[in-house]
């Protein structure tokens, strides 16, 4: 298994947004910091010319009450104001990214400072679900009713901005309180299950390619080789 040990002199980067400091993240045993997530967010992103990428400051501005991302907003307090706001930070994404339309929306979340885990919306298969790769969080949410579920109410906000990204498309799209809707919502979509305690952010960064069939990096087991990957795509860019 290879190590990345970025204290060596010949390791440089030159990207904007990207410090010497959050490129060092990406060695092994290291969390996975803000930067490094959107950085490749926006980029595969943009490559993709499908999905639109909300950066890790949207899920905390929109979708939580609170930068910690821990407890969702209720939709009951969410006002054509917050409608508002949220297409103009889509909107921004979108220009960034170089999109003429998309399918797809990625939302990586960052809980608590701890732990990173993934929402992605696909209007092309009508699916609504979320990425967690703890498998603690897994196997007790399945084991609970749906009401109990650790990311039902989370669910609920993402149905909110489901309907507000079908506008923006122009389709409408009624999911809230609606029995008869096509689209099918999973709170806890399987997916590999990380090994420790600091690879959710490498995990995170998979999750679009396995839910959207990206042309990018292949999900396997090899943490640090996807770590290397990462660094040498950076550093590619870099030049």
């Amino acid at each position: 298994m290879c190590e990345l040990h970025f204290w060596q002199k010949s390791w440089k980067v030159n990207l904007p947004n990207i410090s010497i400091r959050s490129f060092e993240t990406i060695g092994t045993g290291r969390w996975l910091d803000d930067e490094v997530i959107n950085y490749f967010v926006t980029k595969w992103c943009s490559k993709s010319q499908t999905a639109l990428g909300l950066n890790t400051f949207f899920a905390c501005k929109f979708l939580f009450e609170g930068s910690s991302c821990i407890s969702a907003n209720s939709v009951e307090h969410l006002t054509s104001e917050h409608e508002s706001r949220v297409q103009k930070w889509c909107l921004a994404a979108k220009k960034a990214q170089n999109l003429s339309s998309w399918e797809s929306v990625f939302i990586p979340i960052n809980e608590s400072n701890s732990h990173w885990y993934s929402a992605c919306i696909n209007f092309r298969l009508q699916r609504v679900e979320i990425y967690d790769s703890l498998r603690e969080v897994y196997l007790k949410s399945r084991e609970n009713p749906v009401p109990l579920r650790k990311n039902t109410k989370t669910m609920l906000v993402l149905m909110w901005l489901t309907e507000i990204l079908g506008r923006m498309r122009g389709e409408e799209v009624w999911l809230r309180n609606n029995p008869y809707t096509t689209w099918q919502f999973d709170p806890h979509a399987k997916v590999p299950f990380q090994s420790n305690n600091f690879d959710c952010g490498v995990h995170t960064l998979w999750h679009p390619n396995m839910s959207l069939s990206w042309e990018c990096l292949d999900f396997g087991g090899d943490m640090s080789g996807k770590r290397l990957r990462l660094a040498q795509e950076m550093l590619e860019d870099s030049i």
